[in-house]
């Protein structure tokens, strides 16, 4: 059985990822549409302006956003990304690479 502590911990943790996805979006989507190829140093830049952006706000602890930061693991070279570094960055470099995908099929 959950408790009412758990509970809260999960509906926090959602809240997060709900804003995290928000705010990637905003960015990936500003990136997009001046025509920018998604490359892994792209990739970074996004990652590091929404720590910023969340983190300078104060929304959230750091722990989350450390953990944000860990999990995505992008490669350091400036290729463009592939499906595998998308993958590899975890929920954050999929949803950058849905902004992206999404955009192109749109147009």
């Amino acid at each position: 059985m959950i408790t009412e502590e758990e509970l809260a911990i999960r509906r926090g943790h959602a809240i997060f990822r709900a804003d995290v996805e928000r705010v990637v979006r905003v960015i990936a989507e500003r990136h997009h549409a001046s025509h920018a190829l998604l490359t892994r140093q792209l990739m970074r830049e996004i990652l590091e302006e929404t720590l910023a952006d969340i983190g300078l706000a104060a929304r959230w602890p750091a722990q989350l956003l450390t953990a944000l930061s860990v999990e995505a693991k992008i490669p350091p070279n400036d290729d463009l990304l592939t499906s595998d570094d998308a993958i590899a960055a975890g929920d954050f470099g999929r949803l950058v690479a849905r902004v992206f995908a999404d955009e192109d099929t749109a147009r």
